[in-house]
């Protein structure tokens, strides 16, 4: 499936015919789309449906998004919020933040 075109060059792996599939890698790494690249393509997703995604998640709307080198990471300081906001929410029995119910 051509993973190991993402090992360094003088990577063993990529010369090993004996593990794999019998082959030598030789070709590059690919290089990785941009966030403009990734949102033309989600835009596509909305009109035709076709291309390599299958949902367009909740952070791609993040103003940020498109701009961060590794845009598949969470947002820590969103997520620490939440998670906050859910401990205390239960802690002091505030009403619409409590996880303390029956669905929970």
């Amino acid at each position: 499936m051509c993973h190991r075109r993402w090992l360094d060059p003088d990577h063993r792996f990529r010369t090993d015919k004996h593990s794999f599939d019998g082959t030598e890698e030789h070709r590059s790494a690919p290089s990785p789309p941009t966030g403009s690249d990734v949102s033309r393509q989600l835009e596509a997703l909305n009109e035709t449906g076709d291309g390599p995604w299958k949902k367009k998640s909740i952070f791609f709307s993040l103003p940020y998004w498109e701009h961060q080198l590794l845009r598949h990471n969470l947002d820590v300081m969103h997520i620490e919020k939440n998670i906050c906001d859910n401990i205390l929410g239960t802690l002091i029995g505030q009403e619409g933040k409590n996880k303390d119910t029956y669905k929970s």
